[in-house]
């Protein structure tokens, strides 16, 4: 496959990259497929060099991203609720866990979208819009990422903290939708099930969802979670149902859809064929993320999810009407990508932030 046609499938990827400089692996990768986005990680920002160190070499990295994809319209994304999913060193600030500044999520925003945007970053995988309805949940209620237990608390925080970083130029995602906030397992290590029927599910975790694409969310993300009373055979992000049925027909969302990690344990298997990524596409998934730098042995590489693509497209196993509605979707988000340049903040910028900070109590 030639660069020109893995490009074409390639912007619906948004993938990871090894580290705080692109190897040579990295550089071809990203010059082939040419992905559509980028997940930063841990692993990208330096987290043991002073400020002024630090961001250096990542405004390299931002750099290089940009002139090895050769795309003016990249989305540049992180993890950043604060809390444990925070990703960036000091003196980025972490406010803490959601729950924490669930009465602050505006006043959050919009420091966290101040500080991204001088990162470079022009997306957060945020606002969650998960309910804490399992407290003992190990990947959300035990974390404090919810914003709180009830469907109206959590639709009110998210929508603030939405608008907050939508104002400032960073892009949203409302996730995990429809909903990770009652599992008992995580993800990334196995499939989760719930057992909440469609009536339950629409009262409750749907609501802050519904809230977010009337406030204009541009992008949703799927949740690997299956819901056997709602769709007896497949995780949400593999449900038809779920994602054009409910989500797009139901609620109305006109965004881009994106699946969580495609190396998560909880669908990993589903997606070492073809057949996995034509259902998702076929279900209503626009983009992919592949964030973990794979093991060409044992994960899914973003050329390989690629090829099964073009697969599926040059077989006629994808629509094409949905081929085309997506891509719609998706140019119409890279149209409203902004590409912010790095740019060290003052010291009273982050004084400012912490004075914030003081009056969340971390959780």
């Amino acid at each position: 496959m030639n660069s020109e046609s893995l490009g074409e499938f390639g912007k619906r990827l948004i993938i990871g990259v090894s580290g705080p400089q692109l190897n040579d692996t990295d550089k071809r990768l990203l010059e082939s497929v040419r992905p559509g986005g980028i997940l930063l990680l841990k692993r990208n920002l330096v987290q043991d060099q002073p400020y002024e160190s630090w961001f250096a070499t990542f405004k390299d990295l931002i750099a290089e991203l940009y002139s090895h994809t050769g795309r003016e319209d990249l989305i540049v994304s992180i993890d950043h609720e604060g809390g444990k999913v925070q990703r960036t060193p000091a003196p980025i600030t972490n406010f803490g866990a959601p729950c924490a500044y669930v009465k602050e999520a505006a006043a959050v925003g919009r420091a966290m979208a101040l500080e991204l945007a001088s990162l470079g970053i022009n997306l957060s995988w945020a606002p969650l819009c998960d309910i804490n309805t399992n407290a003992e949940n190990p990947i959300i209620g035990k974390l404090g990422r919810s914003f709180g237990n009830t469907p109206q608390i959590v639709a009110a925080a998210a929508s603030a903290f939405h608008e907050a970083l939508m104002k400032q130029g960073i892009l949203t995602c409302a996730k995990h939708f429809p909903g990770h906030g009652d599992t008992w397992s995580d993800s990334h290590l196995e499939l989760p099930t719930v057992e909440t029927d469609e009536i339950t599910l629409r009262s409750r975790e749907l609501v802050p969802f519904q809230a977010l694409v009337e406030a204009g969310v541009p992008t949703i993300m799927t949740a690997h979670v299956h819901f056997p009373k709602i769709d007896g055979k497949n995780p949400a992000t593999l449900s038809h149902h779920i994602i054009s049925d409910i989500l797009r027909r139901d609620l109305g969302f006109n965004g881009v859809v994106i699946a969580d990690d495609v190396n998560m344990k909880a669908v990993a298997d589903k997606f070492q064929s073809p057949a996995g990524v034509t259902q998702a596409l076929s279900a209503g998934v626009d983009m992919f993320i592949v964030g973990r730098y794979p093991d060409a042995d044992a994960d899914l590489t973003p050329i390989a999810l690629c090829e099964y693509m073009q697969q599926a497209a040059k077989k006629g196993l994808i629509n094409k009407q949905t081929l085309e509605e997506s891509s719609k979707r998706m140019e119409a988000l890279f149209a409203s990508v902004k590409r912010h340049l790095p740019k060290k903040l003052e010291a009273s910028t982050f004084e400012k932030h912490a004075a914030l900070a003081s009056t969340i109590t971390v959780v």
